[in-house]
């Protein structure tokens, strides 16, 4: 009977786990109902040989929605623009000419007007008329003697490949050419030494042929491109030496209190009571340690944990050269959206860059000298956007500071954008328009209120790249315009109400990426893969049936390079990049064309009690991973995953986000900042754990705790 009336049950609970999960998916780009309808009506016409009207349709799109976004197939969707100039490029000839006829005269006013915007509308909405390709030369020209070499690229291939007079000059073709060898293009360079090397050019005053231009060049080995991107602990700099085996504390800061709830270990309570995690991310340079709380920016001594200077916020009863302790009532203010900000402190040439919330309301970007917390820009609005809360973490970047936000009305909350300040003033370049996510449905509590999404974001070249933990990866031009967007896979198994389980570690969980090459590497915020796409055209590598049997139609194009638990990348050396999951499978990924893969991979074995937690920490010659159990360990690898050492973690709380500091480990978790040293104890101190037998030690024989262990050969994969 109660299996008979279970059945029953879950029959009638089937539509509505099936509405919610549609729920869950539903992550929108800037896709126009009437841009839709336009481009459908265009498509019918020319299927009916109206040539005519299928242009008319088209030109309506980009005249007047130049911002929009369309799928073009694959799980690709591109601008507006550009599959509407691409459609009327493939119009007969009778139509070109009607079409050159109607629009030279405003295309060629535009681009009279000589200025990057005038080039940009003659080029967009006028692509197939003379003065539109010309534009689009011109265009591309300025982003290559800007540097953005990857822009310049996409204009001039648009001109060469897809113009109705394919006219391009000698010279544009031989620097695509040299682009094409700079990037690691060889393929694209051959092709065009074959279609156009013998054309003759004059290079820095010298004539010459394209084959001959390239020559030189091809014969150097192209390096790659340099990532710029913001991990949870570290900026994508070198990877130390070493790091210290934590024996000792040093010093605390004491950030809230844990709650005792065993179905919960990561509920916490901050100090002043207010509920929520306080998601900090600290950096460390010139002996002191940066940290974000929110509402200040504080300084202190890496060493001593002593105060040095703050920016912002109540300063309570702080005194320069004494330990620091946070106000009884300094989150008293803050609202429920606080918790729910990432608050970053990123140093970039001698310069602080954090998002800090001036009225517990919302947030502005800041920026400070690292040595005397003096401020870079001048002007009050710097670093402020209207109706706007800056989430993310900011990203300095040749000229620019890029960082992602959410709106601050509460019906728009699943939205989110990119914003790009001048590093120099701090005031507001451009925004952008990523993506939104739908309220996700629940049978039994009807619409739950998307939560505050802070975007990863990363750049390479003049391309930047944003990735949201509700499913969304965009590329976006150095002068905010979408290039292509893309939709990665649903979590395998994932909550049919929800993306992910709300908690403090996945609410921590980032989304890394980085470029190497012409790969683009990132992982979802499930946890559960990695993908790669092409950087350039945010397409993926057909997988392995194997690899994508739980993903369906279009996103079987996107690369699973290793369906495992690889939760957490914690270090970029070049191509290489190391994964940790939270069940410590540890594994070496390679990015090269075509050939990413995992280098080198190795299952811990370690009790089924224990879980990893926080972040590890990759050096030169270990990795080391923590872990939670009954009593909170680390475990240190060699580089080569063959040996595993087993160290008591020295303080109650569990490890956090692991970080070095001079000759410091530190770790910050939600509710404390810690200072370790591999000094030993004071005499009295008592290890944790030690003498005492705890119920999460299964599996553990006796003597291995602090031994090396050789790992068995079939655990490596």
């Amino acid at each position: 009977m109660t299996h008979t009336l279970r059945a029953i049950f879950f029959l009638l609970l089937a539509p509505a786990l099936a509405a919610a999960e549609a729920a869950s998916e539903s992550v929108f780009f800037d896709e126009e109902a009437d841009v839709t309808a336009l481009v459908e009506k265009g498509d019918a016409a020319l299927k009916k040989g109206d040539a005519e009207g299928a242009l008319d349709a088209w030109q309506k799109v980009l005249g007047e929605f130049p911002g929009a976004v369309l799928p073009a197939g694959d799980g690709i969707w591109l601008p507006a623009t550009v599959a509407c100039s691409r459609r009327i490029a493939a119009l007969p000839a009778e139509a070109i000419a009607t079409y050159r006829d109607r629009y030279e005269t405003q295309a060629a006013q535009k681009a009279a007007l000589g200025t990057v915007e005038g080039l940009r509308v003659a080029a967009e909405q006028f692509f197939c008329t003379d003065s539109g390709g010309a534009a689009m030369e011109r265009l591309g020209a300025m982003h290559a003697d800007a540097g953005a070499i990857e822009l310049a690229m996409r204009c001039w291939e648009e001109v060469a490949e897809r113009h109705p007079a394919k006219k391009v000059l000698p010279a544009t073709l031989a620097r695509l050419g040299l682009i094409y060898v700079r990037l690691g293009f060889a393929d694209k360079a051959r092709a065009l030494l074959e279609k156009h090397g013998g054309l003759k050019v004059k290079l820095k005053g010298v004539e010459t042929t394209i084959a001959a231009a390239l020559k030189d060049a091809m014969a150097v080995p192209a390096p790659l491109p340099r990532t710029a991107a913001i991990l949870p602990d570290l900026t994508f700099a070198p990877i130390p030496d070493s790091a210290p085996e934590p024996r000792s504390v040093k010093w605390r800061l004491e950030l809230g209190k844990p709650v005792e709830d065993r179905r919960n270990p990561n509920v916490w309570i901050a100090r002043g009571g207010m509920g929520g995690s306080l998601q900090t991310y600290p950096s460390s340079a010139d002996g002191k340690l940066f940290v974000n709380l929110g509402r200040s920016l504080i300084a202190l001594d890496s060493e001593t944990g002593a105060f040095r200077w703050q920016v912002g916020g109540p300063r309570g009863d702080a005194v320069v050269g004494q330990p620091f302790k946070l106000p009884a009532d300094f989150f008293q203010l803050v609202t429920p959206e606080f918790w729910a900000h990432r608050w970053y402190a990123v140093i970039s040439d001698g310069v602080l860059y954090a998002n800090l919330t001036t009225t517990g309301k919302w947030s502005q970007l800041k920026a400070v000298r690292v040595d005397n917390s003096r401020a870079i820009w001048s002007n009050p609005d710097a670093g402020a956007v209207p109706d706007f809360d800056l989430s993310g973490p900011p990203l300095p970047w040749r000229d620019h500071i890029y960082v992602g936000g959410v709106p601050r009305e509460d019906a728009k909350r699943g939205e989110v954008w990119l914003f790009s300040f001048d590093r120099r003033t701090g005031m507001l370049e451009w925004k952008t328009f990523i993506s939104a996510y739908q309220a996700q449905g629940n049978p039994w509590r009807g619409v739950v209120p998307p939560p505050v999404f802070a975007p990863v974001v990363a750049a390479s070249g003049s391309y930047v790249y944003v990735c949201t933990n509700n499913g969304a990866l965009a590329c976006v031009g150095h002068t905010g315009s979408i290039v292509w967007a893309t939709k990665y896979p649903k979590p395998v198994g994932a909550n049919p109400w929800g993306w992910m389980e709300n908690t403090v570690e996945d609410t921590w969980d980032l989304s890394p990426i980085f470029a190497a090459g012409r790969e683009l590497i990132f992982l979802p915020s499930d946890g559960t893969h990695c993908c790669r796409l092409d950087a350039i055209t945010g397409r993926g590598y057909l997988a392995p049936a194997d690899a994508t049997r739980r993903i369906q139609n279009w996103q079987q194009a996107m690369k699973v390079v290793k369906r495992e638990d690889c939760r957490h990348l914690v270090a970029i050396a070049g191509d290489e990049g190391t994964f940790i999951g939270k069940s410590c499978k540890l594994y070496d990924l390679r990015a090269m064309p075509g050939k990413t893969g995992i280098l080198r991979g190795a299952s811990a074995d370690i009790p089924s009690s224990l879980r990893y937690c926080g972040r590890g920490l990759v050096t030169k010659d270990s990795i080391l991973v923590p872990v939670r159990g009954a009593t909170p360990r680390l475990f240190v690898y060699d580089r080569e995953f063959k040996t595993r050492r087993e160290v008591a973690w020295p303080t109650a709380g569990a490890p956090g986000t692991l970080m070095l500091a001079g000759k410091l480990l530190i770790s910050v978790s939600p509710h404390e900042i810690v200072a370790l040293s591999d000094e030993p104890p004071k005499d009295g101190e008592k290890k944790p754990g030690e003498g005492e037998e705890k119920p999460g030690d299964e599996g553990l024989k006796p003597g291995e705790g602090g031994d090396e262990k050789p790992m068995d050969p079939d655990d490596r994969k």
